[in-house]
């Protein structure tokens, strides 16, 4: 049983005893809140995309590490079951060297989308890129590490409020290993995809569930004499289980039972690639992401 109050003042709940701060706001709330927070001594999770000011993210990193606090970036895909195997598979499969990444995610909004708070700019900072993108984005970081922008087309091809409902990005790792991504607010039916190719093996990750569809897993690991490769299927139909997952990282993190997995040192890399995505992109589109 919980003693819970309700309050519509968030420094009430910085100010209370708590020691723990979920900060799942607008974006343009997120840092502001989670630096007062981290000010007060309370370890954060802070949704994504975390800030949308590198200045606040920053400070962030800077109060973290002053007062020894965990804070845990929203990324929850990690703790997906499709990609909870897929680094099994990695970690326990010859693959050899992991050599590019294609990814896609996208939905269709719904009627009066454009009306809503993320295309508001002084509330979203932007577009795609960092809504559905950024998780595109934290998951190729997750899988290669730092990775720097080749290429970004940034379009607003339906909504028509210049700011961008698709997004292409390529990526690029100091070893040559490319990424190219799409997330788009015009998909029209809920998509997710997902593949990491290998030298010697491939894995495709399709769906979400719900309306994403059932998570599947495709495994295929290439014998020795190029033949059709070996093919498994992994099926996940359970209960999406990727926010308690991650929350129960957070606070064993906090603990120090489990390492911390989505730290503010993974979004610095996420947030610089966004921001350098907005500076390369050739398009006039509106953002405040700085």
């Amino acid at each position: 049983e919980f003693n819970s109050e309700i309050s519509t003042n968030y420094l009430d709940v910085i100010n209370s005893k708590v020691n723990i701060i979920f900060i799942c706001t607008t974006h343009d709330l997120l840092s502001e809140i989670a630096i007062k927070s981290l000010e007060k001594q309370k370890h954060v999770l802070i949704e994504k995309p975390g800030t949308i000011n590198s200045k606040d993210l920053n400070k962030i990193y800077k109060l973290s590490n002053k007062y020894k606090l965990k804070v845990k970036i929203g990324f929850n895909h990690r703790f997906h079951p499709g990609i909870i195997k897929a680094k099994s598979l990695i970690k326990n499969n010859n693959l050899g060297k992991l050599m590019f990444i294609k990814g896609s995610y996208g939905h269709g909004g719904r009627k009066n989308y454009e009306k809503e708070w993320r295309f508001k700019i002084s509330k979203s900072g932007g577009g795609e890129l960092i809504d559905q993108g950024s998780h595109l984005i934290d998951l190729a970081v997750y899988f290669l590490g730092n990775l720097n922008v080749e290429y970004a087309f940034l379009k607003d091809y339906f909504w028509k409020k210049s700011i961008e409902d698709n997004i292409f990005i390529s990526l690029k790792s100091n070893k040559d290993q490319i990424v190219w991504l799409n997330a788009s607010w015009t998909n029209w039916k809920n998509s997710f995809n997902f593949e990491l190719n290998f030298n010697f093996g491939k894995i495709i990750i399709n769906g979400l569930g719900k309306s994403y569809g059932i998570e599947t897993l495709y495994f295929y690991k290439m014998n020795k004499n190029l033949k059709p490769p070996m093919e498994k299927k992994y099926t996940f139909k359970q209960k999406d289980m990727s926010w308690k997952n991650e929350i129960n990282n957070f606070i064993n993190s906090i603990n120090n039972k489990e390492k911390l997995n989505g730290s503010i040192e993974d979004l610095m890399v996420v947030s610089k690639i966004i921001k350098d995505s907005y500076r390369k992109n050739n398009n006039f589109i509106k953002h405040n992401y700085k």
